[in-house]
């Protein structure tokens, strides 16, 4: 296995002790587990307790454009509408997604063979998905520990799975930063990265293979 580190967004509630402590015990196990392979960048670590502005929302985006691979936790009976927003984001840059439900109750319109979530979510290209059942493996596991080791190890295996997919955007970095141009505009954002920040972060996608 190659010794390069990669960046992942982990996207997912943040609004509860839980979603809070949750988000931050799973990215130490996939960090420990992959022997710092992977490396999150959690959203959480961002934002102010109580100010919701639209700078909060541009700087998780830009976050977001910035990480290799996006981990998008899809649980609850609903799922979380900023979560989904930054799959949809991701899916316009060509970044690799895995999708990660561990939320036992079916949320979804798809068949026995589908994925627990809405069908309109499911068969991107580059994106990996997985179910879990949290009961199950509470009941099983025996220990905190066991259990996000459990958790971390298949994720890990869906991410390393996503880093030899071959890329969408297969053109030159200049090309390709056009397209990222373009996609700030469409977001919003066109001031929000600096051209050159934007520019190295597309050479260093391309240059390891993810553009």
């Amino acid at each position: 296995m190659s010794s390069e580190s990669y960046s992942y967004y982990l996207a997912g509630e943040l609004f509860s002790y839980k979603s809070l402590i949750g988000n931050e015990m799973l990215a130490n196990a996939i960090e420990r587990r992959s022997e710092g392979r992977f490396k999150a960048v959690l959203p959480q670590s961002l934002e102010l307790p109580t100010h919701r502005s639209k700078d909060i929302r541009n700087a998780d985006y830009a976050a977001l454009i910035g990480c290799d691979l996006l981990l998008a936790q899809f649980d609850g009976p609903e799922l979380d509408s900023g979560t989904v927003a930054e799959f949809m984001v991701a899916k316009q840059l060509d970044i690799p997604t895995v999708l990660f439900r561990s939320d036992f109750r079916q949320s979804g319109d798809q068949d026995a063979e589908g994925d627990a979530w809405n069908l309109m979510l499911s068969h991107f290209p580059r994106t990996e998905g997985i179910a879990v059942n949290a009961m199950d493996l509470y009941k099983t596991c025996g220990s905190v520990e066991a259990y996000l080791n459990g958790l971390a190890d298949q994720l890990i295996q869906r991410l390393n799975v996503l880093i030899d997919t071959t890329p969408l955007i297969k053109q030159s970095s200049n090309e390709a930063l056009k397209y990222y141009l373009q996609t700030l505009v469409r977001l919003g954002m066109s001031n929000h990265i600096a051209p050159d920040e934007l520019k190295s972060l597309v050479v260093s996608k391309s240059i390891r293979g993810l553009l």
